[in-house]
């Protein structure tokens, strides 16, 4: 089955094959966890995709970095598709400086290529879920992830899943907002003006069994959630905490903007692994993480 949009929410999302409306008696099943239904109040099904084969519809591959943080650069190789399943792919081979379509930037050259899948249509809040894994070769550091991206207009809004190698029993939960971010030089550490919003969440199992991660956005909340557990939600009363705890200056909000939803895996730097991700010394290469669906609901309170 090749991913597919619903047409009942055609106002949502404009791109790829169309598929049957919401108002059929059931949801399409996958391979989830026990009493996944893949039905929710409020959100609606429209973009059910099973990766047995890509999009260009739905999905483009980046050719960025993650800022001065990550030790690898986002390949066309480091994406494939393969036996119904998305592969995240981090090699140890040589990537030339060059160019970033995506950064609209020069990056300097890498020893070590990644992968990451990105929408090509942006989306405005909503339910967005992933079956995948970390790798079960020998690891030490990197970042898997499910969130959302937006930095147009100077405006820096995200939403995080992050799994690291350093943390293998852990999810963390994150939200990333800042204005004025426009300059190519504005990193992650000055949006800590407008709070510190990373959390960790024990996991009963490793990050290398299949699990379903999820995230619901609306103008409201944000919400996580681990094989359909709820473990964390942020309102708009929590992200303007009065009086503001450092390092927070600035007033935040739940995102308000479009953004593209994204899937990567790559590896951090040594300096940055200590802190987050795990340093990356033990890693054996190329090493995979496996994304085995994804879906995307929209949000329609009515």
């Amino acid at each position: 089955m090749k991913s597919h949009i619903n047409t009942c929410a055609a106002a949502v999302m404009t791109v790829a094959t169309l598929t049957a409306c919401s108002s059929d008696p059931a949801t399409p099943q996958v391979e989830a966890y026990a009493g996944y239904t893949g039905q929710y109040d409020h959100f609606t099904l429209v973009l059910d995709e099973r990766f047995d084969s890509f999009d260009a519809k739905v999905w483009e591959r980046g050719d960025g970095a993650v800022g001065h943080e990550a030790d690898c650069r986002f390949q066309p190789q480091g994406v494939e598709i393969r036996d119904g399943v998305m592969a995240l792919t981090v090699r140890k081979e040589s990537v030339a400086a060059g160019f970033s379509e995506d950064h609209q930037l020069q990056k300097r050259a890498y020893e070590f290529s990644c992968g990451e899948m990105r929408t090509v249509e942006k989306f405005k809040y909503g339910r967005i879920e992933a079956r995948f894994k970390t790798p079960t070769t020998a690891t030490s550091g990197f970042i898997s992830s499910l969130f959302t991206y937006d930095r147009d207009d100077g405006m820096w809004r995200e939403i995080d899943i992050e799994l690291e190698g350093g943390r293998p029993g852990s999810m963390q939960s994150n939200l990333i907002f800042a204005d004025g971010a426009s300059d190519p030089d504005f990193a992650w550490i000055d949006t800590r003006a407008w709070g510190a919003w990373e959390k960790l969440h024990p996991m009963t199992k490793a990050t290398s069994e299949w699990t379903v991660y999820a995230i619901e956005w609306t103008p409201d909340y944000i919400a996580w959630f681990m094989d359909g557990v709820e473990v964390r939600r942020l309102t708009n009363a929590d992200l303007d905490n009065q009086p503001y705890q450092a390092p927070q200056v600035n007033k935040t909000w739940v995102p308000e903007t479009d953004t593209k939803i994204m899937m990567n895996f790559w590896i951090p730097t040594r300096q940055v692994g200590v802190h987050f991700g795990g340093d990356p010394i033990d890693n054996a290469y190329p090493m995979t993480a496996e994304y085995d669906w994804f879906r995307y609901y929209a949000y329609t309170p009515k």
